[in-house]
């Protein structure tokens, strides 16, 4: 996780997990994920956490 960021600039992730341990959400947090979902998910949870995505991504290019 922790060489997932700097070796994507730009990225935007959503993780899909089957643990919620402290250290692996402590590790997953330093990447700055949009969403960290936990199995078994859901169809509506992924999709909004894209959307969550999709409108920061937007958000964080749009001109000053």
């Amino acid at each position: 996780m922790a060489g997932l960021k700097p070796s994507v600039p730009g990225s935007r992730v959503i993780y899909l997990a089957t643990y919620a341990e402290d250290d692996m959400l402590a590790r997953a947090k330093l990447t700055e994920p949009f969403g960290y979902l936990l199995k078994p998910f859901s169809a509506q949870g992924l999709k909004a956490s894209i959307k969550k995505g999709v409108i920061g991504c937007e958000a964080t290019n749009r001109p000053s």
